[in-house]
């Protein structure tokens, strides 16, 4: 049976005297497996009460780690079928993207905009402290305000 070896791997990783609890356990071992592809898409896991004999557990542990697993996605329940990977999760190996090497100094649009400020000798940048920029202020709503 392919579910026999789950159940034996996962009695072999359980840590009884752990301070994480056997429902916890069960989630990040799972998970883990899900994610490395220990465990492929649609691969059947043990039913809940064989899993939980097998483990000498309650059968409420391995009901929760399915369920919250089941909630985030890793696995899928077809009604009178089991339970299943869904094997969304499987990590792959990526590539690096290439750098992509950025222009240095400004583009025309903002050259043109820097040229037109006419801030004072000396201070440069997109922002001048205490140099305020008076020709976006809105003159005329201020005077109605007033």
């Amino acid at each position: 049976m392919q579910a026999a070896w789950i159940s034996e791997a996962l009695a072999a990783s359980l840590e009884r005297h752990s301070k994480e609890g056997l429902s916890r356990q069960l989630i990040r071992l799972l998970r883990q497996w899900i994610s490395d592809g220990r465990l492929a898409g649609d691969t059947l896991l043990p039913a809940s009460r064989e899993l939980a004999a097998s483990l000498k557990v309650g059968r409420n542990t391995v009901l929760n780690a399915y369920e919250q697993l089941q909630a985030e996605g890793y696995l899928s329940t077809r009604h009178g079928a089991g339970t299943y990977v869904t094997g969304l999760f499987r990590q792959r190996q990526q590539t690096p993207l290439p750098a992509r090497r950025l222009p240095l100094g400004l583009s025309a649009r903002g050259a043109s905009l820097f040229a037109s400020c006419g801030l004072p000798q000396g201070l440069s940048g997109a922002f001048a402290p205490g140099v305020p920029e008076i020709r976006q202020f809105p003159h005329h709503c201020w005077q109605q305000l007033l």
